[in-house]
């Protein structure tokens, strides 16, 4: 006798009871079927974005390159310059700071990705690459 002649009832399921030969466990559920789920989400907040202004800088500390501690603080932390200074691709040294005049000078105000600003021993301000240490840098 082939499979096509025997009962479409019994293909997949060989015996019930055999498949439940285990006790029933008893199950209490609560009242409605989001009544299982806990009200405790994430939340997402959005946080203020303190837009900070680039520190006034005089054109001397810029020329001279002697930008103090807070400026260096605010440029490394905001990543602006003011109007009157600018970021310059130098293809030999990499970027350097420069004097801005009138917007005629080309770079950027923004801070190069990766780039910060430290000061040396003598109180000269460098563009370095983030994280450089050399000893003649200050680690403030």
């Amino acid at each position: 006798m082939s499979i096509a002649f025997k009962p479409v009832s019994n293909f997949g399921i060989q015996n019930l009871n055999s498949l439940n030969s285990t006790p029933a466990i008893n199950k209490t559920f609560k009242g409605g079927i989001y009544d299982d789920f806990e009200s405790n989400y994430d939340s997402f907040e959005f946080q203020e974005q303190v837009k900070t202004e680039p520190p006034k800088i005089g054109i001397f500390r810029i020329l001279f390159q002697r930008l103090t501690k807070e400026q260096i603080d605010a440029v490394n932390n905001g990543g602006e310059l003011p109007k009157n200074a600018k970021f310059v691709e130098d293809p030999v040294t990499g970027p350097r700071l420069t004097w801005n005049l009138c917007d005629f000078t080309p770079g950027t105000h923004k801070l190069p990705v990766g780039y910060e600003l430290k000061r040396d021993i003598l109180g000269f301000t460098h563009l370095v690459r983030e994280g450089t240490k050399a000893w003649y840098l200050k680690k403030d």
